[in-house]
């Protein structure tokens, strides 16, 4: 929870939200990436935040997917797909 917090919060330092399913996209990714000998870091969650905001925004414009007056991106579960 720890960790889906802070990635909330980057995204919002980010201008970006995550919905429903992009959080639980998050929190499968996270699941996915954590190892027994090596646990999820915050700069991994980090670089997945990264990466789903660069495939949000890749090819279009930031309009488009955006959410409100202050045009807030709105990453999807599709954005966390590898």
């Amino acid at each position: 929870d720890e960790l889906v917090t802070f990635a909330r919060t980057y995204a919002a330092e980010n201008d970006c939200r995550m919905d429903d399913m992009g959080i639980l996209a998050l929190y499968t990714m996270i699941g996915n990436n954590q190892k027994e000998n090596e646990p999820m870091t915050v700069a991994k969650v980090k670089e997945i935040m990264d990466d789903a905001i660069h495939h949000a925004t890749r090819g279009k414009k930031r309009t488009k997917r955006s959410s409100g007056k202050n045009k807030i991106l709105i990453l999807h579960e599709k954005d966390f797909e590898q």
